[in-house]
């Protein structure tokens, strides 16, 4: 069995909410620190995770039965492990 854990649409905090980081509006980037990690500020943008054609998580979902495609297979649904436990509890 195999568990998928998506990212937040948006890097947010504990709370859940969006954090927003610096961003250059010139260069149209984020600026970051000498590590290369994101600056955080508040009057700044949220940063987006996701790609920019997945707009939803079954987009996300859409992605990963292409990217495991077998010819002569088919591909699982996001419930088969629970039809599967329901099906051994019978």
């Amino acid at each position: 069995e195999t568990v998928i854990n998506y990212k937040p649409e948006y890097i947010t905090d504990k709370d859940g909410h969006r954090v927003r980081f610096r961003y250059d509006k010139k260069s149209r980037k984020f600026v970051r620190d000498e590590h290369g990690e994101l600056i955080p500020d508040r009057r700044g943008r949220t940063f987006r995770q996701w790609r920019e054609h997945i707009k939803s998580p079954d987009d996300i979902w859409d992605e990963i039965v292409k990217a495991a495609e077998i010819p002569g297979t088919t591909s699982a649904s996001k419930l088969q492990p629970i039809k599967a436990r329901i099906v051994m509890l019978q």
